[in-house]
């Protein structure tokens, strides 16, 4: 055993421990040896007989990897997780929050003074994986870096490939129906997020609802449109007469509610000039993450799902107060059918 054979182990051990964040006592455990005894092959003090060699070698191979994943070093680590933080605008408070840790544990990460074991990375990666691909499918805006992501995390299974290569971070141009809600007014992009079911439930399978319903409610109000102000009055008349005194009540009654009161903000502008995407002052970058989210939550048609945006934009703050009370006559046991006939009758 000459001196090189004992400082060339002893500074490979060493390392080997700080990286994967594995203690003097952690190891002794796995190979049966006292941390006095691993102390001093750590110092150089001592070279290990050739069985707790290779049970070392075998150890810290395995802490080197979990379920496919394989530990990255730190500086290389700290690297990827700076352009992560940048690309998903996550701060350092948000993270350590996120996964649990200290924020000044983040702050060391970032500086690569920190090493991380190789289940903290992964569990690190798999956060930032959640928000490239939420729902199960990518967000075209980090499709790059989820897909980089995915072969880091998941490198033996099989998974979906774009049709070119991809860079860390690079991104696709948004989805069709995503660009023209961000082709919008910031405040019109923040009213269909935040009544993204009202806005799309004619176009989503929601659980003991039938679309035949919403459909229809969507013929009424289109029957609706033709008639003279004095005959729509008279429409009004006869769905107040099955208002429920306590209105608005259930859950889906305030979402409506809530939209009128919040339409009658944001809608002071002319109409026809929102519906013109051409026409849109800037090209919003803001809610391209969650409205594809959304769009990947439920499922639609991207032409589809703009027509009907477009249809549900239309909409005046008096039509969407007609369509609420439309939504309360179909649901307090009455036929939209028989409502629709009532309007027909005027046209004739």
């Amino acid at each position: 055993m000459s001196l090189d054979d004992v400082q060339s182990y002893s500074k490979w051990l060493s390392e080997q421990l700080e990286e994967l964040h594995i203690s003097q006592r952690e190891l002794g455990e796995a190979v049966g040896k006292t941390q006095r005894t691993i102390s001093r092959y750590v110092n150089g003090e001592n070279l290990p007989d050739e069985k707790t060699a290779s049970a070392i070698t075998d150890y810290i191979a395995r802490m080197s990897e979990h379920e496919g994943y394989r530990h990255i070093p730190a500086k290389e680590f700290a690297e990827l997780l700076r352009n992560l933080m940048k690309e998903f605008g996550i701060t350092q408070a948000k993270l350590a929050r996120e996964i649990h840790k200290h924020q000044k544990d983040i702050s060391g990460c970032i500086n690569g003074e920190l090493k991380l074991s190789t289940i903290e990375q992964e569990r690190m990666l798999m956060f930032f994986h959640g928000y490239a691909k939420p729902n199960g499918e990518y967000l075209t805006a980090h499709i790059g870096t989820g897909v980089m992501l995915e072969e880091l995390l998941y490198p033996e299974e099989e998974r979906f490939m774009p049709p070119v290569a991809l860079e860390f971070g690079e991104q696709l141009p948004p989805r069709s129906g995503a660009y023209f809600v961000m082709s919008l007014p910031i405040k019109v992009q923040e009213l269909i997020i935040n009544h993204w079911s009202v806005f799309c439930d004619n176009l989503l399978e929601l659980e003991g609802v039938s679309l035949t319903d919403f459909r229809r409610l969507k013929s009424c109000i289109v029957l609706f449109r033709e008639l003279r102000s004095e005959q729509q009055w008279l429409v009004e008349e006869r769905l107040s007469e099955y208002m429920k005194p306590e209105f608005p009540q259930t859950e889906e009654e305030w979402v409506l509610f809530q939209l009128i009161t919040d339409y009658r903000d944001v809608f002071q502008a002319n109409l026809p000039r929102l519906m013109k995407p051409e026409a849109a002052e800037e090209y919003h970058e803001k809610f391209r993450n969650t409205i594809e989210s959304l769009m990947n939550l439920y499922p639609v048609d991207d032409d589809k799902f703009v027509e009907e945006l477009k249809f549900r934009l239309s909409l005046s703050r008096y039509e969407w107060f007609i369509l609420m009370m439309m939504d309360n006559f179909s649901h307090t046991g009455h036929s939209l059918r028989d409502l629709y006939k009532y309007m027909m009758e005027f046209l004739f």
